[in-house]
């Protein structure tokens, strides 16, 4: 009983922060980038190495003591390779479970926009996403819309995104724009917008 405790537990562990690491459900802020796969090929190799000892110990606990041969590793396996395979078809950064309600960037200039991106979801999260050349930062949180104020609910933003975005904006729904309550901010673009901002808040 004790051997099959470690035996299932090591796998599920193993499994479960292997696949983390390549999952877009994340809690806090988070980047992406080689780091995480990096980190995946060396746990989903180690994960593979224990699922090997122990299919060898089965086969001669099967062999010499006739106990009957244990197949739920081998299902832990293909479970670990089917959600692997389901998740490097996903985004990372994206959430495939709302809806995406609008995606702006800072206006810079007149036609000159910050690579940063505020995504707004339907159920009332947001996300802000920094490209870099190795891969993305999201810096995420709640927001809610009190009257024509749409408020991102978080303390501080970390640099350098704390320069280009504030936690207050007026909703201009007319010209597509979010106007900082706090001036030395810009403005937010929302070209695309799935619908009308002030009708999430009902």
């Amino acid at each position: 009983m004790k051997y099959r405790i470690i035996k299932y537990g090591l796998l599920t562990i193993i499994g479960f922060f292997a696949i983390y690491q390549i999952s877009p459900v994340k809690f806090g802020d988070y980047c992406t980038g080689l780091g995480p796969l990096i980190l995946f090929a060396r746990l989903g190799n180690l994960f593979l190495l224990v699922f090997l000892v122990f299919l060898a110990i089965d086969l001669i606990l099967k062999i010499k003591h006739k106990i009957k041969f244990d197949y739920i590793p081998c299902i832990f396996l293909g479970v670990f390779i089917i959600i692997s395979f389901l998740l490097f078809r996903i985004k990372i950064d994206e959430k495939f479970w709302t809806k995406t309600v609008l995606t702006g960037r800072v206006m810079l200039g007149e036609d000159l926009f910050s690579a940063e991106q505020l995504i707004l979801y339907e159920n009332k999260t947001f996300f802000i996403k920094q490209q870099h050349p190795i891969g993305i930062c999201i810096y995420q949180g709640k927001y809610f819309i009190q009257q024509d104020t749409l408020v991102l609910k978080r303390k501080k933003l970390p640099e350098p995104i704390d320069k280009l975005f504030c936690t207050k904006y007026l909703i201009n729904q007319t010209d597509s724009f979010l106007i900082p309550i706090e001036k030395e901010y810009g403005i937010i673009n929302f070209s695309e917008c799935n619908k009308g901002l002030l009708e999430i808040a009902n």
